[in-house]
């Protein structure tokens, strides 16, 4: 970077003040990219080389499967991730406590700088790609992720286990998210909440709790305020979000609790048939216990939409 991009010492200090945030990519069987740039490549060609918007090479199109272990590569998320999945398990009490005032103590010794180097730092290595917008621009170069060759790629369940941001892209109109949460560490609403908070400020949506009353299917509205920060488009386009949390169901198996069986850890990954049809069983009977309020809601949606129609209305 220092010997391409021009005042490099004072285009580091500014760029390291920026707040740190996860890109995320989308992809189907169609495309790749991202909207933060944007920018977007056939899939069959991702994994080439690019430079300045253009394949250098004709590598062979990898295989779709290979490319979603990749892209689930969870063991890769830095250790925060991995130390805040660890507190959420704890769920609450005296071992939590310990371990929260155990782990504030030693960070508190190698300080604040120290401290960003190691939470941020990857147990196991994130898979490398060819990065696609690599020089999309011609010179001079800025500093940045179109400097850098290589993606770095990971599970996106480290900024939110719902894929929410590709879904509410800006033109896509998308009225209506039925949002399955198999997250493993799902014992209380924490995680939710935290990543819906940091998903409206990045995307600009104001998130408004419409029916609670079934834990199996919970209803939430998000509205577009414009209010972003900054990395996403703002969105332009309101929806429902249909929430179906991954819990125990007394009518499948009341000592079956997801969150805290061993099989289901997100480091397993080997499991006999009774285990997979225990889990596809609950999947099934939580849809079941929860599928009158998705109805309510297409319903709804459905005769707005009829009403917009015959009032000549977009």
């Amino acid at each position: 970077d220092a010997a391409m991009v021009e005042n490099y010492e004072e285009v580091l200090k500014e760029h390291v003040k920026k707040p740190g945030h996860f890109i995320w990519y989308e992809c189907t069987p169609f495309e790749f990219g991202s909207e933060e740039f944007p920018a977007y490549v056939p899939t069959w060609a991702f994994g080439r080389k690019f430079e300045f918007g253009k394949s250098i090479n004709r590598v062979p199109e990898q295989n779709l499967g290979l490319m979603i272990g990749l892209f689930g590569s969870a063991p890769s998320a830095p250790l925060i991730f991995e130390i805040n999945q660890f507190e959420l398990a704890l769920g609450s009490g005296w071992v939590k406590n310990q371990f929260t005032d155990v782990y504030a103590e030693a960070i508190k010794k190698i300080g604040d700088n120290r401290k960003e180097v190691f939470e941020g730092h990857h147990p196991v290595p994130t898979p490398k790609n060819n990065n696609f917008i690599y020089h999309i621009d011609p010179p001079p170069y800025k500093l940045g992720l179109t400097s850098i060759p290589h993606l770095s790629l990971m599970d996106a369940g480290v900024s939110n286990d719902s894929p929410v941001y590709p879904v509410t892209r800006p033109a896509r109109n998308i009225e209506i998210v039925i949002g399955f949460d198999c997250s493993s560490v799902i014992v209380g609403r924490e995680l939710f909440e935290t990543e819906q908070k940091v998903f409206c400020e990045t995307r600009g949506f104001v998130r408004k709790e419409r029916d609670l009353t079934n834990k199996y299917c919970e209803i939430h509205d998000f509205t577009p305020n414009g209010a972003t920060n900054g990395f996403c488009p703002p969105a332009d386009h309101p929806f429902t979000l249909c929430y179906f949390p991954y819990l125990p169901n007394d009518k499948v198996d009341p000592k079956f609790i997801p969150s805290t069986e061993k099989f289901m850890a997100f480091n397993n990954f080997t499991y006999t048939t009774e285990q997979v049809e225990k889990t596809a069983q609950l999947a099934k009977q939580n849809w079941k216990d929860g599928e009158q309020k998705v109805k309510e809601v297409v319903i709804e949606v459905w005769k707005k939409k009829k009403a917009a129609r015959l009032s000549g209305k977009k």
